[in-house]
């Protein structure tokens, strides 16, 4: 009985760290599909203008490098997820986004660019040049947000499945909360107080722990992107109505990380088990 309360408990501590890790990666996950799919691409277009206009003599390769650099921006990542976050409120309440205020995320974003235009062309733009190149960069904000827009009405207007897309939202808004985290911790702090009331000793209770955390750190760094990044054009082009590829970055990152726990947590458990024996 008591091993199968036991093996009850792996798999119980199997799933919440995998939801927990889902919910960690989730809005980052889609953050950098939807930025890789258009709005970073929309985006930084516009600025290379600017960057064309003041610095025409850049090699072709250069200006390329720069455009993807801004297309992977911390200040575009903040700015399209507050994007999504009126995207998947308008959605699951069926209801016209409200758009959030970014303007001072744009002036962040100029700031980013300036300091990107100087690592790339090896350059130390003088401070009366930057307040130029920020004022020209500024002037394009009325016209980057209209592009954010536009792209994020098309996302909201053109899924073939409106009922699913719903729902997806409001499950999505729910597993990134911190409710659904909390709740999760709770459950894992209850499982693991009750496998020590089953008196099991540390090394046995550390074992239970690392194999489970480690078989999740499997799925969640290779598994789950795989099959992701499989299915991924399918289910964006029946539930965004365009086809994009999935970026999983974020969620491999976290299952790499738990996967070390889980090693970790085994190597102890031997080492314990091992003290015990001299």
């Amino acid at each position: 009985m008591k091993q199968g309360k036991v093996i009850l408990f792996d798999i119980i501590v199997g799933v919440v760290v995998c939801l927990m890790c889902i919910s960690f990666s989730a809005k980052d996950m889609i953050i950098q599909t939807v930025n890789e799919g258009a709005i970073g691409h929309a985006v930084a277009i516009r600025i290379m203008d600017v960057v064309d206009e003041d610095f025409p003599d850049t090699p072709i390769d250069t200006l390329v490098d720069i455009q993807e650099a801004l297309g992977n921006s911390k200040a575009l990542d903040t700015i399209t997820g507050k994007y999504i976050d009126a995207m998947s409120n308008a959605i699951s309440n069926n209801q016209v986004p409200q758009y959030p205020d970014i303007s001072n995320d744009l002036v962040i974003l100029a700031n980013e660019t300036i300091n990107t235009i100087e690592n790339h062309l090896n350059i130390e733009i003088s401070e009366s040049q930057q307040q130029v190149i920020l004022s020209q960069l500024l002037e394009k904000s009325q016209d980057i947000e209209s592009s954010i827009q536009t792209y994020t009405d098309s996302l909201i207007n053109t899924s073939y499945l409106p009922d699913v897309q719903s729902m997806l939202m409001k499950i999505y808004q729910f597993i990134t909360s911190w409710i659904f985290r909390f709740i999760l911790l709770i459950v894992l702090v209850m499982s693991v107080y009750l496998i020590v009331s089953w008196k099991q000793s540390l090394n046995k209770i550390m074992m239970h722990l690392g194999i489970s955390v480690f078989i999740v750190g499997i799925a969640v760094a290779w598994i789950i992107p795989n099959i992701a990044q499989n299915i991924g054009f399918e289910l964006t082009n029946h539930f965004l109505g365009r086809t994009m590829y999935i970026n999983t970055g974020m969620m491999q990152i976290i299952g790499m990380i738990v996967l070390v726990i889980g090693i970790t947590l085994v190597l102890l458990s031997k080492i314990i088990q091992r003290q015990k024996r001299i």
